[in-house]
């Protein structure tokens, strides 16, 4: 199964689920792959005021307008959709030019949060979902300063507020945000007007230190 690898692949490239499901070879040029289609759940009537779930289907659009988008795919994004390629070859695997497939057709979201869950329980894990995924990937280009407008562009939304509001999350742990709350302030001298602060921390004998003026 080359269910795994899609797990590997949604941390190099943030897709959301239903995007990975539907991606095919022909969508790589060069170093970048296009988001061009979704997975999508399709029902059928039961009765006159009721419907059920009847399959998964593939769609030719995207979430929004702003799900269209080329990402660049990094060395081991690449390598990645090699090994897939070469597994799929190697058992027969194909349909439709889709990247991930089995028995014939291409993979469904289910196949995908499997593996995540398989994973999970394996390191004795609070068991996550493949957004958790995405929201990582985003939360982690945020913090390298990567541009916003960037940002929201990689994670097909349609403006910065989503991408701000829903997907920024802290990474680290309390104990590793609070050392960098300290050497972002804790040790800085602050100017009020004409009085200098300093820090007492550094000194041998505060208590002898009488207040130093500095020039306005």
């Amino acid at each position: 199964s080359t269910a795994p690898l899609a797990v590997i692949l949604a941390f190099e490239l943030g897709l959301r689920i239903g995007e990975m499901c539907a991606l095919k070879f022909s969508d790589i040029e060069g170093n970048y792959i296009s988001i061009q289609r979704q997975e999508v759940r399709e029902f059928e009537f039961v009765d006159e005021y009721t419907m059920k779930f009847k399959k998964f289907t593939i769609a030719e659009y995207t979430k929004s307008e702003d799900g269209y988008r080329d990402l660049f795919l990094t060395e081991n994004a690449r390598q990645i959709i090699e090994l897939v390629r070469e597994m799929n070859e190697r058992n027969n695997e194909s349909y439709e030019d889709f990247i991930f497939v089995k028995d014939g057709r291409n993979i469904t979201h289910y196949s995908i949060q499997a593996m995540i869950k398989r994973g999970c329980e394996k390191v004795d894990m609070l068991v996550k979902t493949s957004h958790k995924i995405r929201k990582t990937y985003i939360s982690k280009l945020i913090d390298i300063g990567l541009n916003l407008d960037e940002v929201r562009r990689i994670a097909g939304h349609s403006d910065e507020k989503t991408t701000l509001a829903c997907y920024c999350y802290n990474r680290i742990s309390d104990l590793k945000t609070e050392k960098k709350k300290k050497k972002a302030i804790g040790n800085q001298e602050v100017i009020k007007g004409n009085q200098k602060i300093i820090d007492f921390a550094k000194i041998k004998n505060p208590e002898k230190l009488e207040k130093s003026r500095v020039s306005g």
